[in-house]
């Protein structure tokens, strides 16, 4: 509908009721998806009187009328509204986009006109059957409503402020109510984009209204791994010249382009105290090549938002959550619920730019053993503190610690993942049937506090006692969750570099289960649900491969589109089984073509890493299995590390023997010198845009851990192969 109402610059008479009259109003619908437009009806006998009561949120003028495709053409329409020398009112037919004209029939009748509120109610009948050509003849089919309305009561042109419904106004079943925004969730970590949401079915439409503290343009849209790869995206607004709003589709870092098919439908956008709010609507399934088609399974939301209304690049104005929408759970904390908190305590952050704080204690005893179900940070300087790891330290760390990290105490053999937080994370839970396992047969163990701050100004005299509360249950559930670190170790003795100007480098991890047995005497099935994908500012894809009697069987984790800034852990979707002799096998690919220095592997975030965590039950004492290419087996004269061989040195390096590590949860090592790296097959070409994680189509598992990372420091720093 282009402009309903659109030359509403009518003087109109003054009116006043003219009749009391007893009516009913059995019926009522919000005739807008965001609620501001209510009309409430009712009839005695389908030969009878109608009557309608329109309730908006306006002190202006109210219209209302029938049509026959929600536009001006032939539409029959009546307006009012309280002004300041009395009520108004007055029944027009419209021929088109032209000035409506009173009707030579006046056939409704005004029965009350008040404000209250902000609010304005115009209570009217008319018969069902007028007997007037001029007016719709409603019959017991559905039929097209209208209304518009103003800020004022000088009647002119409505803008946005308008809209149609169809309605059975005579059987009516409330089956075409507007749509309940049920579902209610902040986006960001700083409250200030809020997103609501409903459907009434599954296979119906969803109605989205999203919220953003900006008088500039809004963006939304669904993304496979919160990037703009293979985004869908609808942008919007209120600009000088009125509203606009289109449905975009994006196949990477540049600007979006407008989809062939628009597959999204604004209902309403308005500013209003330095807020703008924008309501739109589209099919659950789109049936749209260019759409996300939204599944019973979570998906990346994605947002962006400009200060002003001239799209362009959003800066630090964007970010991404992965929801649930047709399923979403909120889950809120008891009054009485039970945490241990960890952290350090006023201590001095030294003014130089990074800094990593290292405190080992051991927690209180918890004689049984309890599940952590929940973990929130404590962030006292959100400037610097930049992100923070809880690691379970083995049995001979007994000495508590509080200084810098890794300067050579004991603690630095901290490096079992229990919790962590980055900056611009929240509160996060774990799925609703696992729980780490804290107390108990654990109650012995220290545990390692690290948190890395982040101070490029390097200002002095900055304190701080910043930490996590672990909120933990005796309602044990059904699995301990273990955490299985894979892949790369960031450091070792036998170093390589990867060369500059290469568009793609890989290296390669390698972990054969079938070692486990070293250190653990019976290796159950290991049901990994989630997967954490790490690595630094050159990596550009990283995929998990597995491997069963000599043949890869799938992919355990997959992106192809890394993103530095954009690091969770994803849920699979479905459960992946690793099986004792299995084999695993982690390919990371970096592009380096704007650097003029090759690039080792080592902590800094300038450095390289190549780490995939994966989340899994049952818990066991394993908690890394790691490998290298043993550079050790070149001639001396071989130099690795100048890194200017280019090609030739990832080739080499895969060809090495690889010497693979596994460690247990306390600090016992296995080392064998002769893994090799296994050929992944290709990835594969079909792009399923289902949802916006793996393994779409399966089996839902229960819900979604969505864990912030940041820039992980993580693991094996302390490792010396021999």
């Amino acid at each position: 509908m282009s402009a309903l109402f659109s030359l509403f610059f009518i003087l109109l008479a003054l009116g006043k009721a003219t009749a009391t009259l007893n009516y009913s109003l059995a019926y009522s619908a919000y005739l807008d998806a965001g609620q501001q437009v209510n009309l409430k009806w009712g009839f005695d006998n389908p030969q009878g009187n109608i009557t309608f009561q329109l309730t908006v949120n306006t002190t202006g003028w109210l219209g209302f009328g029938f049509s026959a495709n929600g536009d001006m053409d032939n539409a029959d329409i009546v307006m009012g509204g309280a002004g300041s020398s009395g009520n108004y009112f007055k029944d027009y037919f419209s021929t088109g986009e032209a000035m409506p004209v009173a009707d030579t029939k006046q056939s409704y009748t005004l029965l009350s006109m008040s404000e209250n509120n902000s609010q304005t109610l115009m209570t009217f009948q008319r018969p069902i059957n007028t007997a007037d050509n001029q007016d719709f003849l409603i019959t017991n089919q559905p039929i097209l409503v209208i209304y518009a309305y103003g800020l004022t009561d000088t009647i002119q042109y409505h803008d946005n402020r308008r809209g149609h419904k169809q309605l059975n106004l005579l059987n009516y079943t409330g089956s075409d109510k507007t749509t309940t925004l049920s579902n209610s969730m902040y986006l960001d970590s700083n409250e200030l984009v809020n997103l609501k949401w409903g459907f009434d079915n599954p296979q119906g439409n969803i109605t989205f209204q999203l919220t953003i503290n900006t008088v500039g343009w809004l963006g939304f849209g669904f993304s496979a791994n919160g990037g703009m790869d293979d985004a869908d995206i609808v942008m919007g607004g209120v600009g000088s010249n009125g509203n606009y709003f289109k449905d975009y589709y994006s196949t990477g870092e540049v600007m979006p382009v407008a989809d062939t098919t628009q597959s999204y439908t604004l209902l309403s956008v308005a500013e209003n105290n330095g807020q703008t709010v924008m309501t739109f609507q589209r099919p659950v399934n789109t049936n749209d090549n260019q759409d996300f088609q939204i599944t019973d399974q979570p998906i990346y939301l994605i947002y962006a938002y400009g200060e002003t209304d001239e799209i362009k690049y959003h800066g630090g104005r964007r970010g991404q959550k992965q929801v649930h929408l047709l399923n979403y759970l909120v889950r809120s904390l008891s009054p009485n619920a039970t945490y241990l908190s960890v952290r350090v305590e006023n201590i001095t952050i030294p003014p130089k730019d990074t800094y990593y704080h290292c405190k080992v204690m051991q927690l209180p005893v918890l004689v049984t053993k309890q599940h952590i179900y929940q973990i929130e940070p404590i962030i006292e300087n959100p400037t610097v503190v930049h992100h923070m790891l809880l690691y379970r330290c083995p049995t001979f760390v007994e000495a508590p610690y509080d200084n810098e990290c890794y300067m050579g105490h004991i603690g630095d053999a901290c490096f079992a993942v229990i919790a962590s937080w980055a900056v611009g994370g929240g509160s996060f839970e774990l799925p609703e049937n696992t729980g780490i396992p804290i107390g108990g047969n654990y109650r012995s163990h220290f545990y390692r506090l690290e948190i890395h701050y982040n101070n490029p100004q390097m200002k002095s005299g900055i304190t701080d006692s910043s930490g996590l509360k672990l909120y933990y249950t005796d309602q044990l559930r059904q699995h301990d969750v273990g955490i299985l670190t894979t892949g790369v170790p960031p450091m070792y003795p036998f170093q390589y570099k990867i060369p500059p100007k290469i568009t793609q480098f890989h290296t390669y991890g390698v972990c054969n289960t079938i070692n486990f047995s070293q250190l653990v005497n019976k290796t159950p099935d290991l049901q990994v649900f989630a997967v954490l994908l790490h690595t630094h500012l050159a990596g550009r894809k990283i995929r998990v491969g597995h491997f069963r009697n000599q043949q890869q069987i799938d992919f355990l984790g997959l992106n192809e589109n890394y993103n530095f800034d954009l690091q969770q852990i994803v849920s699979l979707g479905s459960l992946k089984t690793i099986k004792q002799s299995d084999d695993i096998v982690v390919e990371c690919t970096y592009n380096t073509e704007n650097r003029n220095q090759s690039t080792k592997m080592g902590l800094s975030s300038t450095d390289e890493m190549c780490l995939a965590f994966l989340l899994y039950y049952p818990a066991i004492n394993i908690t890394s299995c790691i490998s290298h290419p043993n550079t050790s087996l070149l001639p001396s004269s071989y130099d690795l590390m100048s890194g200017f061989q280019g090609n030739t040195v990832e080739n080499l390096l895969k060809t090495l023997p690889q010497i693979q590590v596994i460690s247990d949860v306390d600090g016992k090592m296995f080392i064998d010198k002769n893994s090799v790296v296994k050929d992944l097959m290709k990835t594969p070409t079909a792009v399923c845009k289902d949802s916006g994680n793996p393994g779409a189509g399966a089996t839902r598992f229960h819900t979604t851990w969505i864990m912030n990372t940041g820039a992980i420091t993580l693991l094996l720093c302390w490792i010396i192969i021999m």
